[in-house]
């Protein structure tokens, strides 16, 4: 007995990506990707009990620019079919949204003890989901942050570095994106895909592997395994 040292040589063949459906109609991805600017959620849900929260570090955040930003948002959501309802400015005791300073140690306890009461105050004042700018892009504030929102509080929390959702530049598509995260964890269905033109993908009996070899994906399939491969 022996072992081959040649590579399996399967034939596979390239799908067509389905069309992504919104509650607008429906588009044709290009290249694995697609707009969604001017579509409707599927599944638009309301948004509801929602504030804000802005961590500083070295600089302040300017809080006009936030209220900018803040109602920008709010009208991006809208034109996707949400339901928005203003969010929470001022708490139940005359206090306003909150800022918190990050601690000069940046170890997980320091970092949990300078966000909980902000977190605290939500969870009293009933706030449901909160938008977060954080300072920079440390991943022990981002898990600080979700760490005390999400599991401790269970307040969702949805982040944006304040670097990139300040610029004009792009910030239409930039707060579409964000927008696409609080319709989910609000209960709502981004998009879904045209059942009829699933093809193989129909009957949740394919496996989708994704590869990132080369940066332009296609997809294959073969023997009822699906593969996202290079070109």
């Amino acid at each position: 007995m022996s072992v081959s040292t040649e590579m399996m040589v399967v034939a596979a063949r390239v799908l067509p990506a389905p069309p992504i459906t919104y509650g607008s109609g429906s588009m044709q991805p290009r290249d694995a990707s697609w707009n969604l600017l001017k579509k409707r959620f599927q599944k638009p849900a309301p948004l509801t009990s929602w504030s804000y929260l802005i961590i500083e570090d070295n600089y302040a955040i300017d809080e006009r620019a936030v209220h900018t930003i803040m109602r920008t948002f709010e009208n991006t959501c809208r034109e996707y079919g949400m339901q928005v309802k203003p969010p929470t400015l001022q708490f139940v005791d005359g206090s306003y949204p909150l800022k918190v300073r990050l601690p000069r140690e940046r170890n997980p306890l320091d970092l949990e003890n300078a966000l909980k009461p902000a977190f605290r105050k939500l969870k009293e004042n009933n706030i449901r989901i909160i938008y977060v700018f954080l300072p920079g892009q440390e991943k022990g504030v981002y898990a600080a942050v979700k760490y005390c929102g999400d599991l401790k509080a269970g307040i969702s929390t949805v982040c944006s570095q304040w670097s990139k959702v300040s610029k004009d530049r792009g910030q239409d598509q930039y707060l579409a994106n964000v927008a696409l995260k609080f319709n989910i964890k609000m209960g709502g269905t981004n998009h879904t895909l045209a059942a009829a033109q699933l093809g193989d993908l129909k009957g949740g009996k394919t496996m989708i592997v994704s590869s990132t070899r080369k940066p332009s994906p296609s997809l294959y399939a073969y023997d009822g395994v699906l593969r996202l491969d290079a070109m």
